[in-house]
């Protein structure tokens, strides 16, 4: 704020040195010197009032990720590169699918095992629980077969859980994009082992469909600008308008010295 009046003050002293150094008989020069100014009339128009200025700023996509799979594993394959435009749901890389496979046919049997064990033991509760009622067998023997279903039950809910934890990790085993975009950067190559520990990523995707411009205006020169422009305005009124009396007062002393003459 004291940058601009310290600018206003320095054109009000150039204002006032101009209106000094113009002396009476030019100003006058310059009133007998008018002309009738021609001037064109036309219609106001509405239209778009555009300005344009030049700075300088930074480009940043909206969305970004820095991704990699979710499982551990040897990277297997690449199916995009850096600078690729790749749609939702591509491809990106696919670790190491034997691992993965056995595991997920390891987790298929055991869960076959358990279920057929507990479809066995369900079996074999039914008789015990009709012999039991006609008391063939002693409750012990009952409440034996009784505990042994519920465990069963038990490991065939584990095998399950271990089931579809298998069938994600080969999921997630292929990394896939979340949005469409660029790659521009893949950071391992084929064969390397990918850990998944914190802060580590294979691809750095971005969406560069939606873009933040971020850039540096100095409004402090422009209201400087616009303060300069009202004083030259303001220079233009003070010769155009308030001489315009004195051109009227020195024709109206001409023409008594005129008429004077003629008088005698």
């Amino acid at each position: 704020m004291k940058e601009i009046t310290f600018n206003g003050l320095v054109v009000l002293c150039l204002v006032g040195v101009l209106l000094c150094a113009c002396s009476s008989d030019m100003a006058q020069e310059l009133i007998e010197d008018e002309r009738p100014v021609e001037v064109g009339i036309t219609r106001v128009k509405r239209g778009s009032l555009e300005t344009h200025i030049q700075v300088t700023g930074t480009i940043a996509p909206v969305r970004e990720t820095f991704i990699g799979p979710k499982v551990s594993g040897r990277v297997e394959e690449f199916f995009v590169d850096e600078g690729d435009f790749v749609d939702e749901g591509t491809v990106l890389v696919k670790l190491e699918q034997i691992r993965f496979s056995l595991a997920l046919r390891e987790a298929r049997a055991a869960r076959q095992e358990a279920l057929a064990e507990l479809r066995n033991l369900e079996h074999k509760l039914a008789r015990y629980k009709a012999l039991h009622a006609r008391e063939v067998i002693d409750k012990e023997a009952f409440d034996d077969i009784t505990t042994q279903v519920d465990l069963a039950r038990s490991r065939a809910q584990i095998d399950l859980s271990r089931l579809e934890q298998a069938e994600e990790d080969m999921k997630d085993s292929l990394l896939k994009a979340p949005f469409a975009g660029f790659v521009v950067e893949r950071r391992m190559n084929t064969s390397e082992l990918y850990t998944g520990v914190a802060g580590e990523y294979i691809f750095h995707l971005i969406d560069t469909s939606t873009v933040e411009v971020e850039v540096n205006i100095f409004e402090t020169k422009g209201l400087e600008y616009l303060l300069l422009m009202a004083f030259l305005v303001l220079l233009v009124f003070l010769f155009r308008y308030l001489k315009v009396p004195s051109a009227k007062k020195s024709k109206k002393k001409r023409s008594q010295k005129i008429q004077t003459p003629a008088g005698q």
